[in-house]
């Protein structure tokens, strides 16, 4: 049995791909991707995230904070 493919980091939720979401996702399908994880860096993109993974069955989310969006956090603390 062959291991699965899964796209490990993906930003599918970036306005690049408005006009060909389900496009892009279909094909990645096809070429034997079985999972994409999209990747949440802060707050919007995190919902993006979540947002593709409510739409798209083979779509996974993670929600998160990239490390250069922590020190803005802290600088009024």
């Amino acid at each position: 049995m062959p291991y699965p493919i899964i796209d490990t980091h993906t930003h599918t939720y970036f306005s690049t791909f408005d006009d060909n979401r389900a496009k892009v996702i279909q094909r990645s399908q096809t070429v034997g991707v079985q999972h994409q994880v999209e990747i949440g860096c802060d707050e919007t993109s995190s919902i993006a995230a979540v947002n593709m993974a409510k739409k798209f069955e083979t779509c996974h989310a993670t929600i998160g904070l990239h490390p250069c969006d922590v020190g803005p956090l802290y600088e009024n603390n």
